[in-house]
């Protein structure tokens, strides 16, 4: 599966997640979004996507949402 940022191709697994995190742009997070049904991400929105991404940079693995979920609480 492939999809399409300013011109670069990037490369996406049958689920759709990046295969390589490093391609990673705002712009692909915006066309996931629309993808996903979101026509507009807000700020509440960018804070979650940017903390998202830190926890997988320093952790190499994706949060688990219920543990992220009582954090923000």
């Amino acid at each position: 599966m492939q999809t399409e940022i300013n011109g670069q191709i990037i490369e996406l697994s049958e689920a759709g997640w990046l295969l390589s995190p490093d391609e990673w742009s705002e712009g692909l997070a915006e066309k996931i979004a629309v993808s996903e049904k979101v026509p507009e991400l807000t700020q509440e929105h960018w804070v979650i996507i940017h903390e998202a991404r830190e926890y997988f940079i320093d952790n190499g693995k994706v949060e688990i949402g219920r543990a992220s979920c009582r954090e923000r609480v």
